[in-house]
């Protein structure tokens, strides 16, 4: 399977779209809500929960139609989420990387991507729509727009911030002023 998501803020509002499929045929589209302070919401909040949505939405469906030993493809066009990604999954991860802002968020990420062994993550251009024709987009890009579509689409559809704060399961504390 390839997922891709895309996420973004606008407003102090923090949305994303998420596109799943194998190979040329969509299976799934999802959109949703980040969660956070309005004051302080960014791109690279709305960028994973979008990616923890993709993550979580593979590991139900490699569970339920037992497909576990499947190579699966995660891609986002978020070079500092995936930096950041990196960093927290290695065996040996310094205190200062748990200190760092949205940790809770990339401890979640990197919980749930336990659950989907044959998942590897990849960087994708962004707004490749723009710079190239169609029929020479790569399927992480088509699926990048697509991504990009539901995630504007949530935008249009959100009415306020969703500013309500949930804790992550992942996340042994959390602080919120």
């Amino acid at each position: 399977a390839i997922i891709v998501s895309d996420g973004g803020v606008e407003g102090g509002k923090g949305y994303f779209g998420v596109c799943l499929a194998v190979g040329r045929v969509v299976i799934a589209r999802v959109r949703g809500v980040a969660r956070g302070d309005p004051r302080t919401m960014c791109s690279f909040q709305a960028e994973a929960y979008g990616f923890l949505a993709g993550i979580c939405l593979l590991a139900n469906l490699t569970l339920m139609l037992k497909i576990e030993q499947e190579k699966h493809t995660i891609h986002t066009d978020s070079a500092s989420l995936l930096s950041r990604l990196l960093g927290a999954m290695r065996y040996s991860v310094s205190v200062g990387c748990w200190l760092k802002t949205d940790s809770d968020i990339i401890m979640q990420i990197a919980e749930e991507a336990k659950k989907v062994p044959q998942l590897s993550r990849h960087y994708v251009k962004g707004h490749q729509d723009d710079k190239k024709k169609a029929r020479e987009l790569t399927l992480p890009e088509i699926y990048n727009i697509d991504a990009d579509k539901s995630a504007t689409k949530m935008r249009h559809e959100m009415n306020a911030p969703a500013s309500q704060v949930i804790p992550f399961p992942a996340s042994p504390i959390g602080v919120y002023i």
